[in-house]
């Protein structure tokens, strides 16, 4: 007895052991088939494959299991009537079919999903690699990956107590166990997640200006270069201001040149250039459409009637009831301020108290402009080696969202142009930079354009301005240069001598 009840308890135990492998191999094969189910997106192959082969099949069985479709309505109908055992058989016909559907796609996920689900192993495994661990010891877990266009794949990662400072820090790591490059990292929408974005692709090392031309279609684009994504052509209206910044030799004047003439092929568009050194932009010396400006006293002059501009747009939409200006629709041309180089306007605080209060001046009505003019119909682009406090105040800074920043010399500089430290880790080439947009940080290689080059070009254009007596709606602003008190300070502090 005692033996029998032995046995039994043995085959109790067994019975309980298997079902619970059964359950654990469906919820491992469940989790495969959901990996699948998630590859699976309208206009992919995996969609159209299966679209017209699930279709194919299910009128397959409908053409030779009618009566089993017609189940579900008799069955109801025989229910009505009592005649319960026979709406059973009919049901358990129709079961039969949707079963029989069913495990079918279930096994069609499976296969689709082991792909990805050996993927993800791999991946979690290089992960592990890095030697990425919390202050417990807990190791960031892969929780998803998407394979997106252009060869790119996004993965996110639960890193409880790891931050993305520490995963840039070990970008290189990261780029050697995924063999593809590090192309963002950056948290993700849920704060406990981090994303990173991989790239097999790599970036060109010369592109020509005229390849991203032609991608330039709608007024006020400019094209910032190419991407392990394909090419990017930017709307200053966006933006709605720009920070250009580099050390010299590596794209940033080039970039800011390019730029400019990107712009001024739209019509109604008027573009106050500062270029202190006074060699830096001969090539827009011939567009009727461009004032440039070479000492600082006419900059700061020329800033003062921007803002007054500004001041009489604001009046001008207020009066039509409206909150933006377009340029096109209210007759008002678009102006752009393009400050070169932006240390040499504002970064003599160590001298004459005169012109420490005129760099003041310059940096007032820089933080106007970028602050306010926006809706105006205003833009600034600065252009400077090193966007730090001497150079650019931190409030200008902070309402320059869109950035084009080259190779920087030092972490700090990186730091203060980006948030991190990626401009200083960019490779030794030439137009390579860090594409600066919201919360992207992209990676491009900036279009050239030689100096003969844009010479010819600028030529070209600015003779076609000419001729078109249309092509803007009002002239250049007029710097007033009546003898006001006003302009007496400025002079008076350019006549004083440094030191004094």
């Amino acid at each position: 007895m005692k033996n029998q009840t032995n046995e039994n308890n043995q085959k109790k135990e067994n019975l309980e052991r298997f079902v619970i492998g059964i359950g654990i191999c469906i919820g491992f094969l469940s989790l495969i088939a959901w990996h699948g189910l998630k590859r699976i997106k309208v206009k992919s192959a995996e969609f159209i494959f299966l679209a017209p082969t699930g279709l194919m099949m299910a009128f397959y069985l409908a053409y030779n299991n009618y009566a089993h479709l017609r189940a579900l309505h008799v069955v109801w109908e025989d229910l009505f009537t009592e005649k319960v055992l026979v709406a059973l058989m009919r049901f358990s016909q129709f079961s039969h079919f949707v079963a029989l559907f069913l495990i079918g796609g279930f096994i069609v996920l499976v296969a689709l999903g082991f792909k990805t689900f050996l993927e993800r192993r791999r991946l979690q495994k290089d992960l592990e690699e890095v030697g990425l661990k919390s202050a417990k010891g807990l190791v960031p877990k892969l929780i998803s990956l998407a394979h997106l266009d252009n060869g790119k794949l996004r993965l996110s990662i639960r890193a409880k107590g790891v931050g993305v400072d520490r995963f840039e820090a070990k970008k290189g790591d990261l780029e050697s166990v995924f063999e593809s490059k590090v192309e963002s990292i950056r948290p993700s929408k849920d704060r406990r997640l981090v994303e990173i974005l991989l790239c097999k692709q790599e970036l060109t090392k010369m592109l020509p200006y005229t390849e991203l031309a032609d991608k330039v279609t709608k007024p006020y684009n400019f094209p910032v270069g190419e991407s392990a994504n394909g090419h990017i052509v930017k709307c200053i209206r966006d933006l709605p201001h720009l920070l250009i910044a580099g050390v010299t030799g590596y794209g940033k004047s080039v970039f800011f040149k390019q730029t400019l003439f990107s712009l001024l092929k739209s019509k109604r568009t008027q573009v106050y250039l500062v270029d202190l050194k006074r060699v830096e932009t001969k090539e827009f010396e011939p567009f009727p459409n461009v004032k440039i400006v070479k000492d600082e006293l006419e900059a700061v002059q020329v800033l003062q009637a921007l803002k007054d501009e500004m001041n009489r747009r604001y009046a001008y939409m207020e009066k039509l009831g409206v909150n933006h200006l377009e340029p096109t629709k209210h007759n008002r041309d678009l102006i752009v301020v393009a400050i070169d180089e932006a240390s040499v306007l504002y970064g003599k605080t160590k001298v004459s108290k005169a012109k420490a209060d005129l760099v003041a001046t310059a940096r007032e009505l820089t933080h106007d402009l970028t602050k306010l003019a926006r809706a105006s119909g205003i833009h600034v682009i600065i252009a400077t080696q090193k966007p730090v406090s001497e150079s650019l105040d931190t409030s200008s800074l902070e309402n320059l969202p869109g950035r084009m920043i080259f190779k920087m010399s030092s972490i700090p500089g990186s730091n203060t142009a980006l948030g991190n430290k990626r401009a200083y880790e960019l490779p030794d080439i030439k137009g390579r930079g860090i594409w600066r947009g919201g919360n992207d940080y992209i990676e491009v290689q900036t279009p050239y354009i030689s100096p003969e080059e844009l010479r010819e070009e600028c030529a070209v254009l600015a003779g076609r301005i000419k001729e078109d007596k249309n092509w803007n709606f009002q002239p250049l602003i007029q710097i007033s240069s009546t003898n006001t008190k006003e302009t007496q300070t400025f002079k008076k502090a350019f006549a004083t001598p440094e030191g004094g």
